[in-house]
């Protein structure tokens, strides 16, 4: 290390923290929920995925009610414009951090860090283009196939991004401690269902929200022993 031992293990915790953030953000997503969105596994970290994963005018209706109705109100005025919209952004920042831990816990990921990064931003991108189309539909007097399936495919495309540098991200804790390399598999293990869920259409409406709590669990247990443990991120790469 060229750091100091308690320097990298300052900065480590400071990355610890930021998955704190992540959590907070995620659990604030997940209790602001539509009306009538029910909370359960497969839920409760993406309570407006029954409004992304639609594939007709008349699901979508179902789904935001008649123009007057309380959901489709709280989408268009923009009052909590991101509900259930933070675990992205969440998860965007922590892995931006732990992507600066690379030259202490594994030299030779810098190529998943690139996928990461990469399918990151794109995360992101189809997530704000989704928003929207959500709060244009919601708004409309008047909704169509079409709009129904341009939310659908957004939502995919985004899902798809996420979890694919959910994949390359995990790598960077492949050669970690015994303790992190569990959050390693079950952040592999979450992302892994969410990606193919995403990527092939199947099975979306259970997939992709249990994925999502997979991962929630793992980014709890690792970003707590970033914080209480920083050892874990490191020792089997530095002799004792």
């Amino acid at each position: 290390m060229e750091m100091p031992k308690e320097q990298v293990n300052r900065f480590i915790r400071v990355v610890g923290l930021t998955g704190i953030v992540a959590i907070v953000m995620s659990i604030w997503s997940a209790s602001e929920r539509l009306p009538g969105s029910r909370f359960d596994f497969t839920s409760a970290m993406a309570p407006v995925l029954r409004v992304e994963i639609v594939h007709s005018k008349a699901e979508l209706e179902s789904v935001l009610g008649t123009p007057e109705s309380a959901t489709r109100k709280i989408i268009a005025e923009h009052s909590v414009i991101f509900t259930g919209q933070d675990v992205i952004p969440g998860f965007v920042m922590f892995f931006y951090f732990l992507g600066k831990l690379v030259p202490i816990c594994k030299n030779n990921c810098y190529n998943y860090l690139k996928m990461m990064s990469t399918c990151l931003f794109l995360a992101l991108v189809f997530d704000c283009f989704t928003i929207r189309q959500i709060g244009l539909a919601a708004a409309a007097p008047e909704l169509t196939d079409h709009m129904a399936e341009t939310i659908r495919q957004l939502a995919l495309w985004k899902w798809t991004m996420f979890f694919v540098a959910t994949v390359s991200g995990a790598f960077i804790l492949e050669e970690t401690g015994p303790a992190l390399k569990i959050g390693y598999y079950m952040l592999l293990a979450g992302a892994n269902i969410g990606a193919i869920s995403a990527g092939y259409g199947y099975r979306v409406d259970l997939l992709i929200g249990s994925g999502l709590s997979i991962m929630f669990v793992a980014l709890c247990g690792i970003s707590a022993l970033l914080l209480w443990r920083p050892e874990n991120l490191y020792e089997k790469q530095i002799p004792n």
